[in-house]
């Protein structure tokens, strides 16, 4: 099944920070290091935010 609002978000979307704006197209996915099938997608880490926060896209492999 495919899901074109996800697919959407995930080649448009763009996350506005004070210093600078992250496009999700450009950023890769990640294997999870523990969980087989899930994915990140490091959009700020908290190494970026200097401890304050960080924002991940998620996904998973279908069943």
């Amino acid at each position: 099944m495919k899901n074109e609002t996800f697919d959407s978000f995930n080649e448009d979307g763009v996350l506005c920070l004070p210093n600078t704006n992250v496009l999700f197209a450009n950023l890769k996915w990640n294997p999870h290091a523990v969980f087989e099938g899930v994915e990140l997608n490091h959009l700020a880490t908290s190494e970026e935010s200097d401890g304050q926060f960080s924002y991940h896209l998620v996904r998973s492999a279908p069943n």
